[in-house]
């Protein structure tokens, strides 16, 4: 009853401090940048076309603000939720635990490798395609004069078109292969809480366990899940980090 009520303080309280702590690593990360960009001196950074260079300022380090909110934290959650919910089931009887366990186990660690495994080269893909575009924009605006003078500013249009086009077939391709990720997670989920019914059904016919007890056993089940089922999308968000 505490928790029941109490939910929407500590998810606030939840929320406040890891984005605290988001934004402050984001901050060190921006001042690391331009130190070293400054460091620099043109050196290496004369190889990077304008826009590139412009996309690592404002996409790279964007991506990298998700990193401990989406990637970090959720890990940390489901590690305790998946030992205290297991533990605290199997009181009851153990083979309920393991049930319990095995299917957490199995939508945040198997299916998130299995996600990292068929988007990792996709995502990267995506990351060197949103560049090429990124950079081919900033140039085209900057000699935009140039180009609509000799008439080519046509064939740059289509050029970006194109590579636009390209980018958002990688985007497809990987959201389709993320939401496989999430349907199996789904699916996990719904075999779980049935193997929890049909290992407890037993026990509470031979007197073992009540009645009360098993809904009690079924409803921390499906809660638990609630941290394990962001990780797949988790998983491809640690591959573009």
């Amino acid at each position: 009853r505490f928790f029941g009520i109490s939910r929407a303080a500590l998810r606030y309280g939840e929320r406040l401090v890891s984005h605290s702590v988001n934004l402050r690593l984001v901050a060190s990360l921006r001042s690391w940048f331009y130190d070293k960009l400054i460091d620099n001196n043109l050196k290496v950074t004369a190889i990077f076309r304008s826009g590139d260079l412009l996309d690592r300022m404002l996409h790279n380090l964007e991506t990298l603000e998700n990193f401990y909110v989406r990637v970090i934290s959720p890990y940390i959650v489901f590690i305790i939720i998946t030992i205290g919910a297991s533990v605290f089931i199997g009181k009851y009887h153990p083979i309920i635990g393991w049930v319990l366990a095995c299917g957490l186990v199995v939508t945040g660690i198997l299916i998130p490798i299995l996600t990292i495994l068929i988007t990792r080269g996709l995502s990267k893909t995506s990351l060197g395609q949103y560049t090429i575009l990124s950079s081919s924009v900033i140039e085209s605006l900057d000699g935009l004069e140039e180009l609509t003078a000799f008439g080519s500013d046509s064939l740059v249009v289509d050029q970006i078109i194109s590579e636009s086009n390209s980018l958002s077939g990688i985007q497809q391709r990987l959201s389709a292969r993320i939401g496989l990720a999430s349907g199996l997670a789904i699916l996990t989920f719904g075999l779980t809480i049935w193997g929890l019914l049909r290992m407890a059904i037993p026990i509470v016919e031979d007197g073992n366990l009540t009645g009360i007890l098993l809904a009690v056993i079924i409803q921390i089940g499906m809660a638990s899940f609630e941290s394990a089922n962001p990780l797949p999308a988790a998983s491809q968000q640690l591959v573009q980090s």
